[in-house]
């Protein structure tokens, strides 16, 4: 009877131990935190929210319209939100504390690799930016509302190849953003 029991837990923990042996580990990709110098301006960077397609970490490959994957092994190496935050920062500059800012909360609706061919994809980004002032709240009417889509070649068609372009799509957000923010300094 014993002998039956312990075969039995061994067969039954037999397929997680080769699930476990078989699985790829993980590689992790962050943006490229260096200011590209294009999107030099006074703006604060609030609230930067995720779609929840975006929000495990993982890294999104639009292989159809209507198909989302993710690589197996790919996610990024911290919470998303924060690395576009940092991103935006890096690329506003300091801010200077005797001029008035427009703050800019941000809402990252797609940021994913987007397969065109077998043999090509590029990078889509597109996120949602109100503006306001630090009197507003972010719960009331902004000053402005703008919607932003940008696409990047991919020069590889692999994690980092999808990573360098990604940071060159949050580098035109925010070039954009820093135009549009200038259209409402107070």
């Amino acid at each position: 009877m014993m002998n039956t029991r312990v075969l039995f837990a061994a067969l039954a923990a037999l397929p997680l131990l080769l699930q476990a042996c078989a699985s790829t580990p993980a590689e992790y990709y962050t943006l490229d935190m260096r200011s590209s110098g294009a999107a030099a301006a006074t703006v604060t960077v609030g609230h930067v929210g995720l779609a929840d397609t975006l929000a495990g970490g993982r890294m999104p490959v639009r292989t159809s319209p209507t198909q989302l994957d993710y690589y197996a092994a790919a996610q990024w190496a911290g919470n998303l939100s924060e690395m576009i935050s940092e991103k935006l920062r890096a690329e506003f500059g300091p801010i200077d504390p005797s001029a008035e800012s427009v703050v800019v909360d941000v809402r990252l609706l797609s940021f994913e690799q987007q397969d065109l061919s077998e043999t090509s994809a590029q990078a889509y980004a597109k996120a949602e930016a109100s503006f306001r002032t630090e009197a507003i709240s972010r719960y009331d009417k902004p000053l402005l509302f703008r919607t932003y889509e940008v696409t990047e070649p991919m020069e590889t068609f692999d994690a980092v190849g999808l990573a360098a372009a990604l940071s060159r799509c949050a580098e035109s957000i925010a070039q954009r953003i820093a135009a549009d923010a200038a259209a409402v300094q107070p």
